[in-house]
């Protein structure tokens, strides 16, 4: 048992030490490249340092900074501090590595506008404004998928502006992942509609939702419509389950 101790810290000992000492830019030529992620002006070792841009998937991150932190290796992680700027608000993650290769973030604090996670998902029917503030705890990937996502999202002002006006007032969603599905609660307060729901999403953009709607105030002719069409009127709320596809 000793041996075996003695070795696992001569190798923690190791990686420290080439994490320490290599420099980022050779670090980054070795790695796999990953599809629609690129990075630029690459400076410091892998243990600290920055690079002018990170775009991932279309967004761009400015001025990124990382640091390693060294006790992760001993959980079985590789685990790095980011901080960087996105347009004029600020982002900070955990960036971690499993030994088994699967990839994750924690203690995700972001904010962008709600429009560009629309955009980015290739929703294009749809217009809204206002901002999207993430405070995640767990975020997950699957190859080819959403990725799975643990903590509280905030939208206000929540609104739709195409193909009709709606004010939801501020919504809030919190959720809580088991690799494979997300599940949570949405609620919208201070809108023409208020909106208490059950939610779940599937890697493969699969997502249901059960929901109780009450009017509390007017909505376009559209909306009206929709209700009376697809949801059951019961006690002054309406009461709708929906599934669908995000891809």
């Amino acid at each position: 048992m000793t041996m075996w101790r003695t070795v696992a810290l001569g190798l923690v000992a190791w990686l420290v030490f080439l994490i320490a000492t290599l420099p980022a830019d050779r670090a980054l030529a070795l790695a796999p490249q990953m599809p629609g992620v690129t990075i630029g002006h690459v400076q410091g070792t892998l243990w600290h340092g920055k690079a002018g841009s990170l775009i991932i998937k279309g967004i761009q991150l400015d001025n990124l900074r990382w640091g390693f932190r060294p006790l992760s290796l001993f959980t079985g992680r590789f685990e790095f501090d980011l901080k960087a700027g996105l347009g004029s608000k600020p982002v900070h993650a955990i960036a971690g590595t499993l030994f088994s290769g699967a990839r994750y973030l924690g203690d995700v604090q972001l904010s962008m506008p709600a429009s560009d996670v629309l955009y980015r998902l290739g929703i294009k029917q749809v217009g809204v404004s206002g901002d999207l503030v993430m405070d995640l705890d767990d975020v997950r990937f699957t190859p080819g998928g959403i990725p799975m996502f643990s903590g509280v999202t905030r939208w206000a002002p929540a609104e739709v502006e195409a193909p009709l006006v709606l004010s939801l007032g501020t919504a809030t969603l919190t959720t809580q992942h088991d690799g494979s599905i997300t599940q949570g609660d949405l609620v919208a307060t201070g809108g023409v509609l208020q909106v208490k729901a059950d939610v779940a999403l599937e890697a493969t953009g699969a997502y249901r939702l059960n929901a109780v709607i009450t009017q509390n105030g007017t909505v376009p002719q559209a909306v009206t419509k929709f209700l009376a069409t697809f949801a059951e009127y019961e006690n002054g709320s309406y009461r709708l389950e929906w599934s669908d596809n995000l891809l």
